[in-house]
């Protein structure tokens, strides 16, 4: 394998000069030896001469093939309207058969007449001594004939494999600008609905600070500047939050409705199984964990059911959301798959991932043992969240 790849990597001078040197040595041979029994006319100096006039051009082959086919052409025809020449299987007609495939395949317009063109040199000789019968002209014409055929048929494959390569290119590439774009409109999405948590907290964060304020205010207690300066900080943190809210909603993001989180996993599951889809469901949470934590469940939870629909059909499909110690899991499974194709796909995964890394989570997705498809979240929950009464649902 590694010899032909260093092969295949010769310049193509060299891989040329070697074939015009083989193919020079053979026809000397070829004519002091008598290999075949062909058209043999003149003295053997002048023969000796012309086999190498019409050899050397081989070193041409690659880098200019219409000149090289010309002068090898002309070299087999013009001598033998002035003088007997011999004619050469093996020292002429072949190596002339080389270069009109390597025409044929390069596709070069005007040069599809190579085989009838180095058809017509042969018979020249022929033509002018009289001496080669119609049997061998045919002969020639066929031989050429199927070396530009064979040349036309690869250059059209190669030609097309090119094609196709650049449009698998442009494919991927515009996969991947779909891939970035539709990473950068969850990740807008992702913004939005953490502005939302975050002006949540700041909103009630603000007004715990006025009523603390007001109650001091009225029990006749001095204010302190600090209680004050935090308020104002947490009005002005409150506008600019809404100002940037107001541009994202322009932009699309995000509607006026509450965000939801895991108390809205149930009614997410009785609409998709409104649908048609057979869904089992149970969250097992005995932690009261921060919004923007639930809303992250619910969105991974909400894109796999999604994906399953759109990458297996109608399966079976199971969901479980579990606390441990230090994080919450959410699993998502289902069946084979009805359609022939696993439900990981597309971006749905890449906007989990992007959900995940939020909060330095990990997400495994991959095809099951038994031919379905599983996502696992594991998102750590932070130090603040504190022990509830269990929550259990199933359905």
């Amino acid at each position: 394998m590694t010899r032909r790849l260093q092969v295949r990597h010769l310049p193509p001078l060299v891989i040329d000069g070697a074939l015009a040197a083989f193919f020079t040595v053979l026809a000397q041979v070829e004519l002091h030896v008598g290999w075949d029994d062909g058209y043999r006319a003149g003295p053997l100096w002048l023969n000796s001469a012309l086999q190498v006039v019409v050899t050397m051009p081989l070193v041409l082959r690659s880098t200019r093939p219409r000149l090289c086919f010309a002068l090898m052409t002309a070299a087999v025809a013009l001598p033998a309207l002035a003088v007997p020449r011999t004619i050469l299987f093996w020292g002429n007609m072949l190596p002339l058969m080389l270069v009109v495939f390597t025409v044929a395949r390069a596709r070069l317009r005007w040069w599809q007449w190579a085989a009838p063109a180095a058809t017509l040199a042969g018979a020249s000789v022929a033509l002018h001594n009289d001496a080669m019968p119609l049997s061998d002209a045919f002969f020639a014409l066929v031989m050429f004939g199927a070396a530009q055929l064979a040349g036309q048929l690869v250059g059209r494959v190669s030609e097309q494999r090119s094609r196709l390569s650049v449009a698998l290119a442009q494919l991927a590439a515009e996969q991947e600008h779909r891939e970035e774009q539709a990473v950068h409109e969850e990740r807008r999405r992702i913004a939005a609905e953490m502005h939302d948590v975050i002006a949540h907290a700041v909103s009630l964060m603000t007004i715990q600070l006025g009523a603390a304020r007001l109650r001091l205010e009225t029990s006749g207690q001095p204010v302190p500047a600090e209680l004050k300066a935090s308020e104002e900080t947490g009005r002005r943190a409150l506008a600019e939050l809404r100002r940037t809210l107001g541009v994202m909603r322009t932009e699309g993001a995000g509607s006026l409705e509450p965000l939801p989180g895991l108390a809205d996993v149930h009614a997410l599951v009785e609409r998709f199984r409104a649908g048609g889809m057979t869904v089992r469901s149970r969250i097992d949470v005995d932690l009261e964990l921060p919004d923007s934590i639930q809303l992250a469940a619910y969105r991974i939870v909400q894109e796999s059911l999604t994906n399953v629909i759109r990458h297996a059909g109608d399966v079976a499909c199971d969901i479980r959301v579990t606390t441990g110690d230090d994080e919450l899991v959410v699993g998502v499974a289902n069946g084979p798959g009805s359609t022939g194709s696993a439900s990981g796909g597309g971006h749905g995964l890449r906007g989990m991932r992007e959900r995940v890394s939020m909060f330095d989570g990990t997400l495994a997705a991959g095809p099951t043992d038994q031919g379905g498809f599983a996502v696992v979240a594991r998102l750590p929950v932070a130090a603040t969240a504190t022990r509830a009464n269990r929550t259990e649902v199933a359905g």
